[in-house]
């Protein structure tokens, strides 16, 4: 086989000629492997020839290996390890460049393959049918105890909600503000075209999609999630602060769903302190401070409009921050969190 790599202006460009196979499935996992390795010469059954004056001819070395993941028959782990010697005389800068380049076929493979989709769309419908059959739902006293925190904090906050100005005149936001408390109490409120069960499990799942927009949007470092059942969950975020000079912040949470009727579900956002080693989390990295927040979704039923299903969702929720970050520009950033409802529409 042959492939040729052109490189920059004044650069020749690189020719790669190499011998690949493939062996599998392997006895012990299931996993397939294609290998390549260089090939000496040229290959005389096509028109590929070597021409010191048109290219550098270079080696790479290497095999990608792809393993069935534990019970599903169609998801893999993808791996590519190589080496590449482009031969003659390549600045740093040239070889960052290419190098981005070589690894290209994950991403490719990820895009051809991807299926978070219909795999988003299956967890949502799921768990929607358990919200429907919510009787079947068993809660602990510990879990009990945390929903009646976050409701009983939420109800103290609501009292002193007052209006603030919204960009979007869809989404309905006021704020709160403690007496002692540096930080803001927000609260929005939107219509959603959706059911109530369609509409929790959107907030409660955090599918890939979300999940996607979490790194790519919203500064998001790192992610961990670990599931105590249908209705709990744990998870720990880690944001970047997206200002110079000011360390990522981390925040953990114990999420729970509840409906409390055929009308109304809420979920909610517990603070926690401590990470279980059964959870597996990784340890995150030094610098990052402990931020903290707790958070009261609810989801109301509505009339529908002709056939669409109607939801009144609304957020209230408290955010520190911790460090030393000025109040003010805290609560700049309100509005902006609770367009968040506006995204949901």
């Amino acid at each position: 086989m042959e492939t040729t790599k052109k490189f920059p202006l004044l650069f020749k460009s690189r020719q790669f000629i190499f011998k690949a196979g493939w062996y599998g499935p392997d006895p012990e996992d299931g996993s397939y492997i294609y290998f390549y390795e260089p090939h000496e010469g040229v290959i005389s059954e096509t028109d590929i020839s070597y021409d010191n004056n048109s290219f550098v001819r270079g080696e790479n070395t290497g095999f990608m290996k792809m393993t069935p993941l534990p019970g599903s028959t169609s998801r893999c782990e993808f791996k590519v390890v190589q080496r590449i010697d482009a031969c003659g005389y390549v600045p740093m800068w040239v070889g960052k460049l290419k190098l981005k380049h070589s690894l290209s076929t994950p991403n490719e493979l990820l895009k051809k393959f991807n299926k978070d989709e219909e795999l988003d769309s299956q967890e949502r419908d799921d768990l929607a049918q358990v919200m429907k059959d919510y009787t079947h739902e068993n809660y602990s006293p510990e879990e009990t105890a945390s929903i009646d925190a976050i409701q009983k904090l939420a109800e103290a906050a609501s009292k002193d909600l007052i209006p603030i100005d919204s960009p979007s005149h869809l989404v309905t936001m006021k704020r709160a503000v403690i007496e002692g408390d540096p930080n803001s109490i927000g609260y929005g409120e939107v219509i959603l075209d959706a059911s109530i069960e369609d509409s929790a499990c959107t907030e409660y799942i955090h599918d890939r999609k979300w999940l996607k927009g979490f790194y790519e949007d919203s500064g998001g470092v790192m992610k961990n999630v670990f599931h105590f059942g249908n209705h709990c969950k744990v998870v720990r975020s880690i944001y970047r602060a997206k200002i110079s000079g000011i360390d990522d912040r981390e925040f953990r949470w114990k999420f729970l769903w509840q409906k409390l009727d055929d009308d109304n579900i809420i979920v909610v956002y517990e603070p926690i302190d401590k990470l279980d080693d059964a959870w597996g989390f990784p340890d995150a990295s030094s610098g990052v401070v402990r931020a903290t927040s707790w958070m009261l979704k609810t989801f109301q039923k509505f009339d529908s409009v002709g056939r669409i299903p109607q939801t009144k969702m609304t957020i209230l929720t408290h955010v520190n921050l911790s460090g030393n970050l000025p109040a003010k520009l805290v609560s700049k950033k309100l509005p902006g969190r609770l367009m968040h409802l506006d995204r949901t529409r």
